[in-house]
């Protein structure tokens, strides 16, 4: 199911068939830059969601918003607490792969060369957090922040 929402949200933003473009890859930064976008979506209840225990029942739930999200352009606010809770276990530990994945200077996710930088975040939403089996073990999250976004290097005065 994660190729063929993938593949249609990829067409859909590109206004053609995968096959018609050249394939290159995002990078562990730069994915992990896309995602770390969705952070300030918990921002305001970060302290809730995260006081919530993980519960796997609520995966196809959050499987759901993602998949609304990308083809109908929907938010997260009819998600439940427990939604938002698998949610932010996903980005936390999507986050992690993409770290990983750049420490060891692997490709990670493949995207046509003509998709559009903004469409990045989505793209590697459906790539890491749909479907996601945790690739790592659940732990407490009641202290959990996100890394602050810093300022990438071709932004800063040299």
């Amino acid at each position: 199911m994660r190729t063929q929402l993938f593949r249609a949200y990829i067409e859909k933003a590109i206004g053609h068939r995968m096959e018609e473009s050249e394939l290159v890859y995002l990078t562990g930064d730069e994915a992990a830059e896309a995602l770390l976008t969705l952070t300030g979506r918990f921002a305001k209840n970060i302290a809730q969601i995260r006081s919530i225990p993980y519960n796997s029942s609520f995966e196809k739930e959050a499987d759901a918003i993602i998949e609304s999200e990308v083809l109908r352009n929907t938010d997260w606010s009819a998600a439940s607490a427990e939604a938002w809770r698998v949610l932010l276990e996903r980005l936390s530990q999507a986050l992690m792969v993409a770290q990983l994945n750049q420490f060891h200077q692997k490709p990670l996710i493949p995207i046509p060369e003509d998709l559009p930088a903004d469409a990045w975040t989505s793209a590697a939403m459906i790539f890491l957090m749909y479907d996601m089996k945790l690739p790592f073990p659940l732990t407490d999250k009641s202290d959990f922040s996100f890394p602050m976004r810093t300022v990438p290097g071709s932004l800063t005065r040299q």
